[in-house]
Formats: C-alpha cells, sequence, structure tokens
C-alpha cells in the first residue's frame, strides 16, 4: 500500500466570519478550536491502528500551526515530528494569507521549532521569494517538491499534514486522502 498523506484545512478562522480580508495571518476564532476538537476526536477514533504517523508537515500559518497543535496534539505527544513548512503555504497575496516572520511564530507556538523553517518566509516578492510566488508554476513545483519529499518506509507510513489550502472547503475537515500516484 503507498503511503498517504491525509490533508486538513483549517477551522473558522477570524477572516472566514468578520470578512476581513487585511487581518494579517489571523488566528482560529472560539468556534474553529471547538471544530478542531472535533476533529482530533474524529482523527483517535478512525485513523487505522496499521498506518503510522510518522511526520506531521505544517503550513507556517497560524491557523493553520492552532489546527495542528489542537486536532493532532495526541499524535505530537506520542513523539510524532512537527515540522513547519514553507511549501505549504497559502497561495494568495492577500494580507490574511501572508505569513508572519519564524522568530515571532516560534515566540507565539513555543511547542514547535522553527529552525528549519525557509529563512526567505515569509517573502514571496523577491528574487530569493519567487519559488513562494503567487504564480502557477511556483505553486505547481511546491506541489510536485511536497509529493516527492513524502516519508516512505514500506508503504504503511502515513503522513498527516495540517496546513490552510487555499479554497474554502469547510472548516476542520479532512479534504482527501490520496496515495502518491495521485499527484
Amino acid at each position: 500500500m503507498p503511503p498517504k498523506q491525509v490533508l486538513i484545512r483549517h477551522a473558522q478562522a477570524i477572516h472566514n466570519i468578520d470578512t476581513l480580508p487585511l487581518l494579517q495571518n489571523p488566528f482560529l476564532t472560539d468556534l474553529g478550536r471547538q471544530q478542531e476538537s472535533q476533529l482530533r476526536e474524529h482523527f483517535e477514533s478512525h485513523l487505522p491502528p496499521d498506518r503510522k504517523v510518522q511526520l506531521i508537515v505544517v503550513c507556517p500559518m497560524r491557523r493553520a500551526i492552532q489546527t495542528c497543535l489542537i486536532a493532532l496534539d495526541w499524535l505530537i505527544d506520542s513523539g510524532v515530528p512537527v515540522v513547519p513548512s514553507a511549501r505549504w503555504r497559502d497561495i494568495y497575496p492577500k494580507p490574511c494569507d501572508t505569513g508572519t516572520p519564524a522568530l515571532q511564530l516560534a515566540a507565539e507556538f513555543r511547542q514547535i521549532d522553527f529552525s528549519c523553517l525557509d529563512p526567505v518566509y515569509p517573502d514571496r516578492t523577491s528574487p530569493a521569494g519567487a519559488r513562494y510566488a503567487y504564480e502557477k508554476g511556483a505553486i505547481l513545483a511546491r506541489g510536485q517538491c511536497v509529493a516527492e519529499s513524502v516519508p516512505t518506509e514500506g508503504g504503511r507510513h502515513c503522513g498527516l499534514l495540517a496546513l490552510g489550502v487555499s479554497e474554502d472547503c469547510g472548516g476542520g475537515q479532512v479534504i482527501c486522502e490520496c496515495g502518491l500516484q495521485g499527484f
């Protein structure tokens, strides 16, 4: 069986209810945190026991980090590492989809090691940040790079990825489960 990726969209964040697209990198609302607690219960009861989670990759947006820390805390507590990755950042150039520098995130979320986060993040406009641009080629290249970096070991490991995907498809939901062939 090929390794699987489970993609999770963040739950309700402040910009989703107050139509505040000018608010930079907002947090989850109280309802969003409740939604993530429900997602946590779902994962704990539905993740097949033969699927060993070996890595959690998280988009370095506040709402995605909160999603990770609430919905996947039981995995983190069991020793599954959390790796923030700028490759999973939101693609749109709105303030609500603009990241926060790693040093500030590290101060806000001390449970996560941001030292491996690309030092270019959150830049997407300079030549150094071009790989994170709101441009089809850059987005597809990041997607391919992410697909190739999924850990494998005999096809039995599962990567859980908490991120803010760009489609408004409902909060705190599992968007899809796909084998690497899906890319």
